[in-house]
């Protein structure tokens, strides 16, 4: 995966340490938010953009503030939901070199 995103750490944040995605490109701010359950991320509501990472409690939200052209704020989202799932969550075996 390439470096077109970064990690900001939050002391405040999960477990991970990881509050935000950042678009290198566009300037993008995606908060990681994790819920405990399913139901939990059923019942939150928000006036930003927002994907689910997979099927898990875990939702990326792009504030409202900088949303500008949808489609691109869709695309963003959608590679930056592939980013940390494929780079965050499931990690290469140990042994094995970094895609």
């Amino acid at each position: 995966m390439n470096e077109r995103f970064l990690l900001e750490h939050n002391e405040a944040a999960p477990e991970t340490g990881a509050a935000f995605i950042l678009d290198r490109k566009s300037g993008l701010r995606a908060q990681i938010i994790r819920f405990a359950t399913l139901r939990e991320l059923d019942t939150y509501q928000s006036t930003g953009a927002l994907t689910t990472v997979r099927r898990l409690p875990i939702l990326l939200e792009i504030s409202a503030d900088q949303l500008g052209g949808q489609w691109i704020v869709e695309r963003v989202l959608s590679s930056m939901e592939r980013w940390y799932y494929h780079t965050q969550l499931m990690p290469p075996p140990a042994g094995t070199r970094p895609v």
